[in-house]
């Protein structure tokens, strides 16, 4: 009977080891190395901004420099895609351009503006009267303008001994047109 005795004291005494061991394994162990875990990558994360804080320095000692780099940068696209429609500037260029490239610019209509996604495209109509190759040039100078625009059409017709030009454009404008932003979205509409 002793032996039996001393078999159930061994098993639990085993039992509790047992206990013991898995208390721990689940109410010590696992959650540290959870927060091992979540502080390692809060770590990785941290040492990762501050490579990157560390590399800009590298590559910009002078922030002065660098500051004035991105307001030149902000400066030409503002000039390529300026907040207002203003096409007095753009016609001048225009002017310029043609007559530079030994063109007669005999027609500028800009047509309605059309709203996209966040900015405002404007389509234009120019005619040019002159030969191919001033018209080549033109073309390549209106390409080279400072605002950005896009040729949609050229279609070229022989009158009176010169060709005439017909060139269909479009530059944009960032931002939409705020009138047709309230059609659009119901207000201001007229309730009858």
């Amino acid at each position: 009977m002793k032996n039996v005795t001393d078999k159930h004291k061994i098993l639990i005494f085993c039992a509790g080891i047992v206990t013991v061991i898995v208390v721990f394994y689940y109410y010590i162990l696992i959650p540290q190395q959870d927060r091992i875990a979540q502080l390692t990558s809060t770590y990785e994360s941290e040492r990762q901004r501050v490579q990157t804080i560390e590399a800009f320095a590298k590559a910009h000692p002078d922030i002065g420099v660098y500051e004035q780099e991105l307001n030149n940068k902000i400066a030409t696209v503002d000039k390529m895609l300026p907040h207002n429609i203003e096409l007095s500037e753009f016609i001048v260029e225009v002017e310029k351009s043609a007559s530079n490239s030994g063109l007669q610019l005999t027609k500028f209509k800009p047509g309605q503006e059309v709203n996209k996604n966040g900015y405002r495209e404007i389509p234009l109509e120019l005619v040019v009267k002159g030969d191919y190759f001033q018209t080549l040039a033109f073309l390549k100078k209106l390409e080279d303008l400072t605002r950005f625009n896009s040729g949609n059409n050229v279609s070229v017709q022989y009158r009176d001994g010169q060709l005439e030009s017909k060139i269909l454009i479009n530059i944009y404008s960032f931002g939409v047109n705020q009138q047709e932003q309230t059609k659009t979205n119901g207000k201001g509409a007229n309730p009858k």
